[in-house]
């Protein structure tokens, strides 16, 4: 009790944290009305994460209006985890068309969850081109991440091999994917990271051989 007075008091003088402390301490106490209460206060100064934890809580209470509303905020003001319980809200309800969009948005804000949001729905729709390029432009994008990023590009190469030449009609078209895999090359990156990617390089090598031996015979 001691700790919320002193905490409550740092509230009178505008201390954000001391509001989304004391709103944890409530939610842990489960007094859900106080949560909501410390959370809007740092909310109304513009606290992202606060604006984020409101929209987490009505979902909670499967308020849809709610959530959808204040996650959209969070997002449009540059929260990118925003787009994720966006995209997540869509899917629960089953709207995959515009959780797909929102995971979009958050992807291009950097935003891991949604890359593999979007990893998972094209993977298991067996979209590999489009599963294979937001793994290319991630690759691009982040450096943080660029070990993981190369992973799911394998694994959708593995998974897709068997398929490959439905997904890719010619000649053409795989040799731009190569490009892109060469120009990803040049990239600063250690050692492992140029060795994966020389592993993508072999499957298309396997391709071309393919195609190669098809149009002899």
């Amino acid at each position: 009790e001691l700790s919320k007075k002193y905490l409550i008091r740092a509230i009178e003088n505008e201390c954000t944290l001391a509001a989304n402390e004391l709103a944890f301490i409530c939610k842990e106490e489960g007094n859900i009305e106080f949560t909501k209460k410390y959370y809007s206060i740092s909310a109304e100064k513009n606290d992202l994460f606060s604006i984020n934890q409101l929209g987490l809580i009505y979902f909670e209470e499967n308020n849809f209006e709610l959530s959808v509303y204040y996650f959209k905020i969070a997002a449009e003001k540059g929260y990118e985890c925003g787009y994720w319980n966006l995209g997540k809200t869509f899917e629960i309800n089953n709207d995959i068309e515009t959780a797909i969009s929102y995971f979009k948005l958050g992807f291009k804000l950097n935003c891991e969850y949604c890359f593999d949001e979007l990893f998972e729905i094209y993977l298991s729709n067996k979209n590999y081109e489009a599963a294979s390029n937001i793994c290319f432009d991630a690759i691009k994008k982040s450096s943080e991440y660029r070990e993981k990023y190369v992973d799911c590009l394998l694994k959708c190469m593995s998974v897709s091999k068997n398929k490959i030449f439905e997904a890719i009609h010619n000649e053409n078209k795989i040799r731009e994917l190569q490009n892109k895999i060469e120009e990803l090359m040049y990239m600063p990156g250690g050692i492992g990271y140029i060795y994966l990617l020389k592993n993508i390089l072999k499957i298309f090598a396997i391709i071309y051989k393919y195609l190669a031996y098809h149009k002899v015979h």
